[in-house]
C-alpha cells in the first residue's frame, strides 16, 4: 500500500508539473525545439524538483512519529531486560 506521501505527491504535486509539459508539447508543435522555449523547460524541471522536496518532507513527517514511537518501546524494553534479568557479576 502506497503511502499517504507518494498519493499526495501523484495526485497533488505533479499535476503543475504534467501542465506544464502538456504546455510545452503545445507550443512546440514540429518538435524540433528551437522555437525559445528553454524558460518553459526551465520551470517544468524546477516544479518537478519543487514537488520532490516536498515529497521528501512529507515522508519524512510520515515516519518520523512511527520512528521515535519504535525508538521509544526498544529504550524501555531494553531498560525492563536489564532490570529483570540482570546477570549477578564477579
Amino acid at each position: 500500500m502506497p503511502s499517504t506521501s507518494f498519493l499526495k505527491f501523484e495526485t497533488n504535486m505533479l499535476t503543475d508539473v504534467g501542465r506544464i509539459i502538456s504546455s510545452h508539447a503545445q507550443l512546440n508543435h514540429d518538435g524540433h525545439g528551437k522555437l525559445g522555449l528553454g524558460h518553459i523547460s526551465h520551470s517544468g524541471v524546477l516544479m518537478l524538483c519543487a514537488a520532490w522536496e516536498l515529497y521528501i518532507e512529507e515522508v519524512m513527517l510520515e515516519v518520523l512519529p512511527i520512528s521515535q514511537e519504535k525508538s521509544t518501546t526498544q529504550k524501555i524494553s531494553h531498560k525492563l531486560y536489564k532490570k529483570n534479568y540482570q546477570v549477578a557479576g564477579p
